[in-house]
């Protein structure tokens, strides 16, 4: 009776002790992830900056699975003067602070246009993945030639995260 009580108590033992591992085993496996957000687009004018004269803004909301209810603010030197994207940077934050930080941008600007999360705070510290961003702007142009603000702003994004 001892002897099958001591078994018992080390397969007991070892199945508590390598629960942990199997957990951790999960850390980095590629999960789908997606989202759907709307939100507002203004633009920064800096004409004196000769490589970003202009900087687009835009703050979305929505769902985003991992995260439920998120906010995301959006910044980046459209191709005016440049041929590409650059400083293209999306911070996504969900409802408890948690942060996933990603860029984006690609050189013809179509559609989908690529995010690459580079990491996050919280539960999402060290997160890697893409998604791809579907978007539709809408807005409308003054007599100035510039843009009548704000612009909406609509995305679905569809990808895959490791956290």
């Amino acid at each position: 009776m001892i002897r099958r009580s001591i078994v018992f108590a080390l397969a007991l033992l070892l199945v508590l002790a390598s629960a942990p591992l199997a957990v951790a085993n999960d850390h980095g496996t590629a999960r789908p992830i997606q989202a759907s957000m709307t939100g507002e687009l203004h633009w920064k004018f800096d004409w004196g900056n000769e490589t970003c004269p202009v900087t687009t803004v835009t703050d979305s909301w929505g769902t985003m699975s991992h995260l439920g209810w998120t906010t995301a603010h959006w910044t980046h030197c459209p191709p005016i003067v440049l041929p590409t994207y650059s400083n293209a940077h999306a911070v996504f934050v969900a409802a408890n602070g948690d942060r996933l930080i990603a860029t984006y941008g690609n050189d013809d600007m179509s559609s989908p246009m690529p995010v690459t999360i580079i990491g996050g705070t919280g539960r999402f510290e060290g997160a890697t993945g893409h998604l791809d961003l579907y978007v539709d702007i809408s807005g409308e142009w003054g007599d100035d030639g510039l843009p009548i603000e704000p612009w909406s702003w609509t995305g679905v994004m569809k990808g895959v995260i490791s956290y």
